[in-house]
């Protein structure tokens, strides 16, 4: 991304006794550097004009969810440009905002979970009508989950192109600058984590006392003459919508095993092994009845984490790595048997 060459451009930049350069915590994998530096290599060149309009579209996007309203928007930005005002004063503007999304999150939840126990229910009578009420209710409810997405992705673009067209078009507008203090502030605080928090940790009291620094790798990245080409400019951020459930099923599995395989072995190649994982158990009517009757709990205490280990050491041959990760590890032994649980039970639901 263009963050990524950002960020390494840098350290190219000359000062009197600079003659080194040190990386701190580096997180990318080198296919990801050679992938983020291909199309700003040799040529680029954008393939359109930005629409510097974009901002009140996604602005009026904002403003239709009712999350914050535009009395709490003005108040911020006056303390925002009061150097006298305290910190506090800014987190009073913010609050309310966050608490209006949050219970929204927590209703669409709680709806979702109601929406998904009924339609269990309902598969268990084998009424068609009744599953398909309850399955048109978990389609909304998870609808009215990814609008909330939706808003904090379009809150973050806001910031993001603001910060951008603002320095080359003179808006010259004071509700655009406001909401974009604002917006910078509240979009922290609706993160996923911290919305049941009633009060948020104050750490500006904190010190930092110590830190190591350790050379883990070094790497030569090679670019080829064939590499660059056209930048797509911007033409409608803020224009996306609530994601497809099946889609958004898929993603949540591979983020998964990226958290307990990390990005050595590819995505494709993780999916299939997970996918290969969770047939083969499929076809395993003892463990599936325990899927069908139990809570995940229970099926966890049952035969599912040792017919699982058994179905990992048939994979060892063409899956190695993988596989002895899940043998040697017990903490994604635990974390891959519970996505291959959570796998059967949608699977299951989806049928």
């Amino acid at each position: 991304s263009v963050e990524c060459v950002q960020t390494l451009s840098r350290l190219n930049r000359t000062f009197p006794g600079k003659d080194q350069t040190f990386v701190l915590d580096f997180f990318n994998s080198e296919e990801d550097i050679l992938e983020s530096f291909k199309p700003y290599y040799t040529t680029a060149e954008l393939d359109g004009v930005t629409d510097p309009h974009i901002l009140f579209d996604i602005m009026s996007k904002l403003d239709d969810e009712q999350i914050y309203e535009w009395s709490e928007v003005e108040k911020f930005a006056e303390a925002f440009y009061d150097p006298k005002a305290p910190a506090s004063k800014l987190s009073y503007y913010t609050a309310p905002a966050k608490e209006r999304f949050a219970a929204r999150y927590r209703h669409a939840r709680d709806t979702l979970k109601q929406a998904k126990d009924m339609l269990t229910q309902a598969r268990a009578s084998e009424d068609k009508f009744s599953i398909n009420k309850a399955d048109d209710s978990v389609k909304a409810a998870g609808e009215m989950i990814d609008q909330l997405d939706l808003f904090k992705k379009n809150l973050n673009s806001y910031v993001r192109m603001y910060e951008f067209l603002s320095q080359i078009t003179p808006y010259n507008d004071h509700e655009l600058e406001s909401l974009c203090v604002y917006a910078k502030s509240l979009l922290p605080l609706l993160s996923i984590e911290r919305l049941d928090d009633e009060d948020d940790v104050d750490i500006s009291g904190m010190t930092l006392t110590h830190y190591r620094t350790t050379k883990k790798a070094e790497k030569a990245l090679q670019l080829g003459e064939e590499d660059g080409g056209y930048l797509s400019s911007v033409k409608a951020v803020g224009s996306a919508k609530p994601h497809d459930p099946e889609k958004k099923k898929l993603q949540e599995i591979i983020d998964a095993l990226n958290d307990l395989f990390g990005a050595e072995v590819g995505d494709e190649h993780k999916l299939r092994y997970a996918e290969g994982i969770a047939g083969r158990l499929r076809e395993d009517a003892d463990v599936m009845a325990q899927v069908n009757k139990h809570s995940e709990k229970e099926v966890m205490h049952g035969l599912l984490p040792q017919r699982l280990i058994d179905r990992v050491v048939d994979s060892m041959e063409d899956h190695e790595k993988l596989s002895m990760e899940v043998l040697e590890n017990p903490a994604v032994k635990d974390g891959f048997a519970r996505l291959i649980l959570k796998m059967l039970v949608e699977n299951r639901d989806a049928l």
